[in-house]
């Protein structure tokens, strides 16, 4: 398969030509509807365009499928080489697009070349258009509907951005209506990043067999990358006990009982209970899945991972006619919506980076890390201003004055070519001092997987720096890799116009073809592949005060800086070669939403090597999520690998390769029905929360609902669920950790020191309790209190302590008039890899300013 990119005239030519041709032999007809599922896609990201190629075909040596897709920015036409035997032909393809990052007279059309001349084409509409935030459920059902009750419900999330280049990337916004699009089986991709615009993937009755092998491994290739695949249950055994479902449901089914009514659905979901009969399929759950509606015995609802993603299964059939008249099943569908909220990847944030935010900071730093200083030193203006001075008096001038006083002005023909001869070559000879004459390929690599599972998705941004202008081939090993060309700008589309002609082939590998780079200058590229390779295995167990990981390499190669952490907590690793394990111990208590890492914690600044400038920038990039790309927190492991495995290539050149491959492992957290209710959805302005009073929660449910809800502001709605969660559990810690940082958002600080201290009492060597207490003082102006408490909380933390207990002690001290002390504190904590870094770093300009 090869994709071409065609921008600036090349963008105009194909435009101009836009027109499908007609048919030149043969008998071949080509229909296309509109680009994504059911009709429907969403800008910046890759949505399948389905075909079908029908009619009588002539004797040919060779047929290619061409998909262009252009807008008034870029043009991208895919091409596909096709098997089709002459006479009667009936195919269906399924070939993934990238969309325009911006909308604008957006035009569809496939064309059919046999040997080199078009025999059948079609355009097609743009359809419909998604908001950036609403969210998508792909419903495969055999009717093509029964989720119709779904329509322009807010479900209580938002469809995560595009991962790459896009107006969107990273970018948040409140849950929109969802949308429910009900795709042909035949119309299915085969390949995962087809899956992209998708936030749920929904399993009703659809048989099986209807989807090729290959449509089948691309659902479950896009769940292990993150996505979320909902399997609905019911009466039809056999189906759930096909081959392909083996070992992926978290239920193992091996019968079917009718219920006369579901009675533990309304008492969850504050909903009448559910008219019966209601068959539902029966069996024992699996090792590593959590159920979390029961009745009786009988498990309605459970869930497990699949590699970095989810699969829930319901043992009932979302798509009877007894749920769709339920009352509650708009709830029920807000928290199996909520249970499959993606984990913050690094792989996203780095994406993001190469987009919309990289240049307003990090993802600026590790632009400029991967261009390396060939492309971003030059000459001062002093020097380049009194060179052009001596340029223009020895060329006019001084050439005029002198072969006059001479009387030899014929000679000018001659003089002033040499002149110019000679400014040339000096400002080469200057270029060449600074940029130098030598080709480098630079790359930032994160290999992204799961603990236990083989194999790992990898993102890489590859960057050429040329020294003279030629085109360029480069490859990586995977031949079913994404391609696309970064541009570290927020205008994606509008600066892609500017670009020459992009070809992406495949093969055995994936080739971007004849990249044009001028000379002294640098072209970045980004690859999604994947690599096979050797697992990282690893668990976590609960143990007094937090967890307890155990990791052990046998990926083949050598870690260094490795470090496990999870929601603000951490702790160095060290170098993990293969076959070696550790252990890590990370306190409870921690919060650090929308945030990952640290991935390294051995110092490196600009005087190092180009490989740790571009390591650095990277693991400042992911620290800093700065285009604030979202997710659960995820308990992860990392580590720094010497030679990447993604086999890139500067095909026919050879370059200096300087880069830096990251490998990020997610673990499961050992309490998995807690961890699935993490981010439980926010109900409409004005409507009952069914989840506050239900007894069918658990107390830790409640407690991450709660945190949810102080998030957003919600003080005395967190306070409420917080002493629901005391009254089933009261030895929580963390619940009456979180119920003092509720009373204080509600101004009572005497029942925040309480709550604070009844905390520490259940907790005692809780670092992150201890700084509770420690700040509930501080808000109260006990000055002397709050530090011997952030004192303690520091010796206590893991690492050293925690940048945000060093810069609450420090403006502690501050009060105390010890600002020796503050200033060593805040010192270290700007030296953290920390968005608390920043805070002390503007306290210490502050106080070297004289300010207090």
């Amino acid at each position: 398969m090869r994709l071409t990119l065609v921008t600036g005239a090349g963008c105009a030519a194909l435009l101009l030509l836009g027109g499908v041709a007609p048919p030149a032999r043969g008998d071949l007809r080509l229909e296309a509807p509109p680009p994504g599922f059911d009709r429907t896609h969403r800008l910046g990201e890759w949505v399948p365009v389905p075909v079908r190629l029908s009619g009588t075909a002539p004797p040919s040596t060779r047929t290619e499928l061409q998909v262009r897709v252009s807008s008034l920015a870029i043009t991208s036409t895919s091409v596909q080489s096709l098997r089709v035997a002459p006479g009667p032909v009936d195919l269906r393809f399924s070939v993934p697009v990238l969309m325009p990052a911006w909308s604008g007279q957006i035009r569809v059309a496939a064309q059919v070349h046999v040997d080199g001349r078009p025999a059948a084409g079609v355009q097609a509409d743009a359809g419909r258009e998604l908001a950036p935030a609403q969210p998508a459920i792909v419903a495969l059902t055999q009717d093509r509907g029964g989720l119709g009750y779904l329509h322009n419900v807010e479900l209580g999330i938002v469809h995560q951005p595009a991962v790459g280049p896009g107006p969107y990337a990273g970018s948040s916004s409140q849950p929109g209506p969802a949308v429910v699009l009900y795709p042909r089986p035949e119309d299915l991709p085969e390949s995962p990043r087809a899956y992209q615009m998708a936030d749920i993937v929904f399993l009703g009755d659809l048989p099986l067999d209807a989807l090729t092998d290959g449509q089948w491994e691309a659902v479950l290739a896009w769940v292990r990358s993150g996505g979320h695949l909902v399997v609905s249950g019911g009466p039809d055994l056999t189906r759930l006990q096909s081959t392909r479902l083996r070992g992926i449901l978290p239920l193992e089914p091996r019968g079917v009982r009718s219920l006369p009514s579901l009675p533990a659905l309304a008492a969850r979901y504050g909903a009448p209970p559910v008219r019966g009969p209601v068959p539902v399929a029966t069996g024992p759950l699996r090792a590593q899945a959590g159920a979390f509606i029961r009745q009786n015995g009988v498990i309605l609802a459970a869930q497990q991972r699949l590699g970095v993603g989810w699969v829930t299964f319901t043992a009932f059939d979302l798509a009877a006619p007894e749920l769709q008249a339920w009352a509650g099943q708009t709830a029920l569908w807000r928290d199996l919506a909520a249970r499959g909220v993606r984990e913050l990847r690094a792989a996203d944030i780095v994406a993001a980076a190469a987009g919309s935010a990289s240049w307003r900071g990090m993802g600026g730093g590790l632009a400029d890390a991967l261009a390396g200083v060939q492309a971003g030193d030059a000459p001062s203006f002093t020097a380049i201003g009194l060179f052009l001075a001596a340029y223009i008096v020895l060329l006019v001038p001084a050439n005029y004055l002198l072969l006059r006083r001479w009387d030899r002005r014929e000679l000018a023909w001659i003089t002033a070519p040499l002149i110019i001869a000679l400014f040339t070559t000096g400002a080469y000879a200057v270029g060449y001092s600074v940029k130098g004459g030598q080709l480098f390929l630079r790359h930032a690599t994160v290999m992204e997987g799961a603990a236990n599972v083989d194999g790992f998705d990898c993102h890489t941004l590859a960057t050429i720096f040329s020294p003279v202008q030629r085109r360029y081939t480069l490859s990586v090993g995977d031949r079913l890799a994404g391609a696309e060309e970064a541009t570290f700008a927020p205008l994606h589309g509008f600066q892609g116009a500017e670009r020459s002609s992009l070809t992406i082939e495949r093969t055995q590998r994936t080739y971007v073809r004849d990249a044009l780079v001028s000379m002294w200058d640098h072209r970045s590229f980004v690859f999604d592949s994947r690599v096979e390779m050797g697992v990282v295995a690893a668990s976590a167990v609960p143990v007094a005060g937090g967890l307890r990981v155990s990791v052990a390499n046998h990926t083949g190669q050598a870690l260094d800086d490795c470090v496990v952490s999870y929601r603000g907590q951490f702790q160095s690793l060290g170098r993990l070669g293969d076959g070696d394990s550790r252990e890590a111990r990370l306190q409870s208590g921690g919060e650090a939403p929308g945030r990952m890492g640290p991935v390294a914690l051995q110092p490196s600044g600009p005087e190092k090597p180009a490989s740790e400038r571009i390591r650095a920038a990277l693991a400042s990039a992911i620290a800093a999520n700065e285009a604030g790309v979202q997710g659960a927190d995820p308990l992860v492991f990392s580590g720094w690998m010497a030679a990447s495995p993604v086999d890139l290539r500067l095909e026919g050149e050879r370059p200096t390769v300087q880069g830096a491959t990251l490998v990020v492992v997610h673990i499961p957290t050992p309490s998995r029905t807690a961890a699935l209710s993490v981010q439980r959805p926010t109900l409409p302005a004005g409507r009952a929360d069914p989840f506050a009073a239900n007894p069918g929660m658990g107390p830790q449910d409640l407690l991450n609902q709660a945190t949810r809800l102080y998030s957003q502001g919600q003080h005395a709605s967190a306070e409420r669920l917080l002493r629901s969660s005391l009254a089933m559990d009261p030895s929580s810690a963390a619940a009456r950790n979180m119920l003092a940082y509720a009373l204080a958002g509600q101004g009572r600080l005497d029942e925040a020191l309480e709550a604070a201290r009844e905390a520490v009492r259940l907790s005692p060597r809780d670092g992150s309790i201890l700084d509770t207490l420690a700040e509930m003082h501080q808000r109260r102006h006990e000055w002397q209190q709050a530090a011997e408490h952030y004192e303690r909380a520091l010796r206590l933390q893991g690492g050293g302590g925690i940048a945000e207990t060093r810069v609450k002690l420090a403006e502690t001290l501050l009060q105390l008039n010890r600002r020796d002390e503050a200033v060593r504190h805040l010192r270290i904590a700007s030296g953290q890899e920390d968005p608390w870094a920043a805070r002390a770093r503007a306290h210490l300009g502050r106080l070297s300013a004289g300010q207090p």
